[in-house]
């Protein structure tokens, strides 16, 4: 059992003897981040992200404030006046606001269960109703395509199509070995993953399976270096025990986008592709929420409104 952090202050009056916590600030950046590394088990792009919420919005409009004093009128009206300091401060959109709340509100319900905190007073305010009709915005086959024909190699080729046709996160693909792809039965299994540079497991710590197209079967199989050991890389960096630099894939991947011509979307929205052909090819919103590896379906049900596929089958 992993003792407490003892960074929060107590306090006790001559008038009532109870507990008074100190600040916010002292109490999430340390307390709460200690617990979510050493007992959560935090992977370090979610340790990264956190402390990125915390300090743009977390911290700024709570940082001072002795946590038992926070009330839910304050929160209340913190949470509806969120707004993006990236995007000239313009509005925060409400998926964004909703995991702000969120994530105040895992606070606090950590300091009510682990300090005896009275209430959480984050609880009780309604989060904002999130539109799942707004899909987001992928490549065509065609256009994967010629992505791959305006690669520095086929070293890069392979990668995007593998991204686009099994929807591997960058982490995923870079960490990617032979022993996890069975070609007779056509299936990919991701379990390693790269987060924020270090090895870690995939997103929901268990894994996934994932259907593997025959045109990318092929490809793979094509790919597979004579005498190439299970263990090895798919796509090794420089050096052989090496993992590929996902940071500079995604450099080449942006210059090769734009040799193509094609509109301005991210390495990571190349899987969207392959969320989108799997629901338009008739698989089930549950399978390719599976196969994707998404914790909530309503982030699957995005792709019900993709483009028609073409070129590409998915069995499965």
């Amino acid at each position: 059992m992993v003792a407490k952090p003892h960074v929060v202050g107590r306090l006790e009056t001559k008038q009532s003897k109870t507990r008074i916590f100190g600040p916010f600030r002292l109490f999430a950046k340390r307390a709460w981040h200690e617990h979510g590394q050493l007992v959560a088990g935090w992977k370090p792009a979610t340790v990264r992200d956190r402390r990125s919420t915390l300090r743009a919005h977390l911290l700024p409009a709570f940082g001072a404030r002795p946590i038992r004093e926070l009330s839910r009128d304050e929160v209340r009206h913190w949470w509806r006046g969120l707004h993006d300091p990236r995007r000239g401060g313009g509005r925060l959109s409400d998926r964004n606001a909703n995991k702000l709340l969120a994530e105040l509100r895992a606070i606090l319900n950590w300091a009510a269960e682990d300090y005896r905190l009275i209430r959480n007073v984050a609880d009780g305010i309604r989060k904002h109703r999130e539109l799942t009709s707004e899909r987001p915005d992928f490549y065509s086959v065609e256009e994967v395509e010629a992505l791959a024909r305006a690669a520095a190699s086929p070293r890069d080729a392979l990668p995007y199509r593998v991204a686009a046709f099994a929807g591997l996160r960058r982490g995923e693909l870079v960490s990617l070995r032979w022993r996890h792809i069975d070609f007779a039965r056509s299936l990919m299994r991701v379990v390693e993953n790269v987060s924020a540079g270090q090895d870690a497991r995939v997103k929901d710590g268990e894994g996934r399976t994932v259907p593997l197209a025959p045109q990318l079967a092929d490809a793979l199989a094509a790919w597979h270096p004579d005498g190439a050991g299970d263990d090895e890389l798919v796509f090794p960096g420089t050096l052989p025990e090496r993992k590929l630099d996902g940071d500079a894939l995604s450099a080449r991947y942006c210059k090769a986008r734009d040799a193509a011509g094609l509109r301005l979307l991210r390495f990571h929205d190349l899987r969207h592709t392959f969320g989108s052909l799997a629901v338009d090819g008739g698989a089930s919103l549950v399978q390719v929420q599976a196969w994707m590896g998404h914790a909530d379906v309503k982030t699957t049900m995005r792709y019900l409104h993709g483009l028609p596929p073409v070129g590409v089958t998915l069995d499965g």
